[in-house]
């Protein structure tokens, strides 16, 4: 059996069509797009006994550089804990949660860490 995958620099192709009689191609686009193996970072650490060292505290750092979407979860005698790892938005001090599309404003601008 072959199988055939047509990769982009957007991601692989998963249809084919025309738009207004051009031939054009329908990519199933995700972030994580060639950056699968960033998560290698956290389960590093979270192998590394050193760096696992103080337990749940530890564990909370150590998918601080890890892009995809995840729940992490950690259980020792001692502690529990759960990280959320994303490239998500850090919102400016000054943003109010509750009115953040009404104000607008510079500091309802979120940037990404």
């Amino acid at each position: 059996m072959n199988m055939e995958v047509n990769l982009t620099i957007y991601g692989p192709v998963s249809a084919r069509g025309t738009m207004e009689g051009k031939p054009v191609a329908v990519i199933t686009q995700r972030f994580t797009y060639m950056k699968e193996l960033n998560i290698a970072i956290g389960f590093k650490r979270v192998n590394d006994p050193r760096y696992m060292s103080g337990g749940a505290v530890s564990f909370q750092t150590a998918f601080d550089r890890v892009d995809q979407i995840f729940n992490w979860f950690y259980v020792d005698k001692q502690d529990f804990a759960c990280k959320y790892s994303c490239l998500c938005p850090v919102r400016d001090k000054r943003t109010d949660p509750l009115y953040e599309r009404e104000k607008g404003g510079q500091a309802n601008k979120g940037k990404i860490r």
